[in-house]
């Protein structure tokens, strides 16, 4: 039972934050000459909006009285240069595994990936669009997912291997963007991996700089 409140708190809270993020967004576009512009990339201006707010939030709910505890809540740790290149060389492996396997099976190019191609029309455009997908997006995901419920679910004594399934299937289940199924089952071996590097260095940055590498290669790949 206290699982399923864990899940169920950890996707309100980012429904929460979706919705405010998208109500400042709405906001400003009402205030802004920019409005066209604007509202071409909302989805990814939603999404960093939601840095400050998934920010705060994950902090606020917590446990400690000072930041220093909540980092240590969440496992945000200083990184070491060597452990951050393994897990940079095994994250580029990954991505090149999941490029073989999209070649070997050949899909119709998802629709949101489409639609952000399009809408790099200038270098402000490109620059909003890569910090979404590269930086804001894993730091919202990982500090959500891989952060306070991966730590509550442990405490819950469950094995760690489920909770890195938990977190993965979470973590695939949000990403309502793509369509075909081959792209959920790659983001979710993503998640997997994404918690066993959570898990392996009990520390939240390796796991944050992992996700952030994929999808600047994705990216780069998409894009240039």
């Amino acid at each position: 039972m206290k699982i399923l409140k864990f899940i169920l708190a950890s996707v309100f809270v980012l429904f929460v934050i979706q919705v405010l993020a998208l109500i400042v967004f709405r906001v400003l576009v009402d205030h802004t000459s920019w409005a066209l512009f604007l509202s071409k990339l909302e989805a990814h201006i939603v999404i960093i909006f939601t840095l400050p707010l998934a920010s705060i939030f994950v902090f606020y709910i917590s446990p400690g009285s000072h930041l220093i505890d909540k980092l240590h809540f969440v496992e945000l740790k200083p990184i070491r240069l060597n452990v951050t290149l393994k897990w940079c060389f095994f994250t580029i492996f990954l991505w090149f595994i999941n490029y073989f396997i999209n070649n070997l099976f050949p899909m119709a190019e998802e629709s949101f990936m489409i639609d952000s191609k399009l809408h790099v029309e200038d270098e402000i455009s490109a620059v909003i669009i890569l910090s979404s997908v590269c930086f804001v997006a894993p730091w919202v995901e990982e500090l959500l997912f891989r952060g306070w419920l991966f730590k509550k679910l442990i405490f819950l004594n469950l094995n760690p291997n489920k909770v890195v399934l938990i977190s993965a299937l979470l973590f695939s289940s949000i990403h309502l963007q793509y369509n075909n199924l081959f792209t959920f089952l790659s983001v979710f071996s993503i998640g997997v991996f994404l918690g066993y590097v959570r898990l392996t260095t009990n520390n939240l940055s390796y796991s944050f700089l992992a996700h952030s590498t994929f999808n600047f290669i994705s990216f780069m790949y998409l894009f240039v």
